[in-house]
């Protein structure tokens, strides 16, 4: 929402690009989005990955060792009370945050490990 406001002049200053954070575990209505954003943007819809968050965390369900660990996904479980209950994640950091970051610091002439 924020790009198209921005596109359409409703926010300021205009962007020099947007970062999308891929887990190419995303629903089919989701890329369709994408596409369609693009074609809408003055400025170039940047797409960044880690991996396929899905299959990452099946290989590591059958004991395959994959980028030195595995994310948690959001998952819950029951309570004491039996209410549900979420368990700690870390693909948010992994799969989103930490690939827009290190886009971010390419974009911005750094070399995109952190501390560099």
């Amino acid at each position: 929402m924020l790009a198209l406001m921005a596109a359409r002049g409703e926010l300021g200053p205009m962007p020099d690009c947007a970062i999308f954070a891929d887990t190419r575990s995303e629903p089919t209505a989701v890329y369709a989005h994408l596409d369609w954003l693009e074609r809408q943007l003055p400025f170039p819809l940047l797409r960044v990955e880690r991996g396929d968050l899905r299959a990452d965390c099946l290989a590591n369900a059958r004991g395959d060792i994959l980028h030195g660990k595995c994310s948690t996904i959001p998952a819950f479980t029951r309570g004491k009370d039996g209410r549900a209950a979420p368990l700690m994640r870390q693909c948010t950091r992994d799969y989103k945050i930490d690939p827009i970051n290190k886009k971010l610091r390419e974009l911005l002439g750094g070399s995109g490990q952190p501390g560099r």
